[in-house]
């Protein structure tokens, strides 16, 4: 149906941490936004302090973390299993976004409420009608859209309409409060970054975001967009339980000089004070990396309809609906040493990790797997550009597809590493994603290949990895000779991909 009014693929209410993180994501992947917020101006400071690990690793990934750094942010170490915590005022950290944001030609227009919203069946591509009113003047304007997604905290027109409730906690009785100032003091800094919020809702924005592109990309059913209340709203709850314990713990008695000293010292000791307790029994979790997801159609489990004897469980590392451990490798092309996680920039994409293992031992596994990749059945093939004749040979991550880049991690050092004769013509064309896995790790000092240890992947055998766009393991399988890695990725891919992948097709053909 043709669209009078002005139509868009998302609006977008509220530009806080989470809305304007939703729209840097879809602005960058090309589509049409419609960004309002209610207030004349943008935070001018206060509010949120600052980034957690995890959040700054998220950023690197995407670019950002150079503008972030240029605003001289404080480091909280010691606070973290992580180098450290950076603390910079919201009102910084929205401008980024913002910045960020107009690159790719979107802003937020201001000051403007969404008064109304509605959904017509009788437009199939722009299903939903939005109404907004000017704070100021008055005026008022209606346009249609795909998606709306509200970030207006407690005070959601949206959420009322649709009858969702607020999950809350019960009020502690103490009274505190927080305060923006320069302090000058000899007091250690064991204070622990416990406000979780912003950093939380710029990763529920992520974790929306790739998935509405998968599915308006046409990779994805709109079945998994379900995932992201059911992924999370435990978080959410989570969040809530340790801001509602932290906030009864500040609220207790100050502990003496000695007490604090003792605290921030070496590990054991403090372990009376609850306060440093609960701190070091959360870490994981303030860190951002303690995030895990259920298992479902996007993390493998036993129960995943993809059955395959080849999907590695228990013993690996590779853990669905964890983020992937991070790992030093030495990238082959011109030998710099690179973290393994940063390498695929977050653009929308799945990232496949090859770890080959020792070459001598998988050479015809490496060879099987790129033939059955190649086959019109997988979905490798399924998904492929329909331009790739005409992409630049410059194209690093998405040469194939959009929808998937892939590395390959050898258990060797560079020297002994050579692509024209060692890797596959197809993992080739992606050259600058050709790793040896030879540097050396603190955390797992005895092993010869770091990386295929922090994964738990045997040197002799090495293993496949999906990971998902926003840096979670979707699944983990066996690199083996014939066409049975493929297979049991086509399994997976096959749960909620709109084509038919895989042995599915043979079946369709029947």
């Amino acid at each position: 149906m043709a669209c009078s009014q002005s139509c868009f693929d998302i609006v977008i209410v509220g530009a806080g941490p989470a809305g304007l993180f939703l729209g840097v994501c879809l602005a960058r992947w090309g589509y049409k936004i419609k960004h309002i917020d209610n207030r004349e101006l943008p935070t001018i400071s206060g509010r949120a302090d600052g980034l957690q690990p995890r959040t700054l690793h998220l950023w690197r990934n995407m670019g950002l973390k150079r503008s972030f750094m240029a605003h001289e942010p404080g480091r909280v170490y010691e606070v973290s299993l992580y180098p450290f915590t950076a603390t910079l005022h919201q009102g910084a950290i929205e401008r980024i976004l913002i910045e960020d944001m107009a690159k790719n030609g979107t802003s937020v227009q201001r000051p403007w409420s969404i008064t109304d919203f509605d959904h017509c069946e009788e437009d199939s591509e722009y299903p939903l009608q939005v109404s907004f009113r000017h704070e100021q003047n008055h005026q008022t304007e209606t346009v249609r859209a795909k998606y709306l997604f509200s970030a207006t905290g407690s005070q959601s027109l949206v959420r009322d309409r649709l009858g969702i409730q607020l999950l809350h906690r019960d009020p502690v009785s103490h009274v505190w409060g927080v305060i923006d100032g320069v302090v000058q003091t000899n007091f250690p800094d064991i204070r622990p970054q416990a406000g979780q919020g912003m950093n939380t809702a710029m990763h529920d924005s992520l974790n929306l975001a790739w998935k509405i592109h998968q599915v308006e990309a046409g990779f994805a059913n709109k079945s998994i967009l379900s995932t992201y209340e059911s992924e999370r709203k435990p978080i959410a709850k989570a969040l809530l339980d340790f801001d509602a314990k932290y906030a009864a713990l500040f609220s207790q008695s100050v502990d003496s000089m000695d007490q604090a000293v003792e605290a921030s010292q070496a590990p054991g000791k403090g372990e009376g004070n609850e306060f440093v307790k609960t701190f070091k029994e959360k870490q994981e979790f303030t860190s951002g990396y303690g995030v895990s997801y259920p298992a479902n159609e996007l993390n493998w489990s036993p129960d995943h309809p993809a059955t395959s004897a080849l999907f590695l469980g228990t013993g690996c590392k590779l853990r669905p609906g964890y983020v992937m451990s991070s790992a030093n490798v030495t990238r082959v092309v011109d030998g710099n040493p690179v973290q393994l996680e940063q390498e695929v920039p977050l653009n929308g994409s799945f990232r496949i990790f090859v770890f080959a293992g020792k070459p001598g031992s998988s050479r015809q596994a490496l060879s099987d797997l790129a033939v059955n990749l190649q086959k019109p059945s997988s979905f490798f093939t399924a998904y492929k550009r329909s331009d790739e004749a005409t992409v630049s040979c410059h194209e690093r991550h998405n040469p194939h597809s959009l929808l998937y880049t892939i590395c390959t991690i050898f258990a060797a050092s560079r020297d002994d590493i050579e692509i024209s004769e060692m890797v596959p013509s197809l993992m080739a064309r992606y050259s600058h994603h050709v790793y040896a896995d030879d540097a050396w790790d603190v955390r797992v000092p005895d092993a010869t290949a770091s990386a295929h240890a922090k994964m738990g992947l045997d040197v002799g055998k090495g293993g496949v990895t999906v990971v998902r766009p926003d840096g979670h393991v979707g699944c983990a399988v066996q690199l083996v000779e014939g066409c049975g890695t493929v297979h049991a990725l086509d399994q997976y891919f096959s749960s909620f991909t709109t084509k038919v992948v895989g042995q599915r097709v043979a079946t369709a053909r029947l």
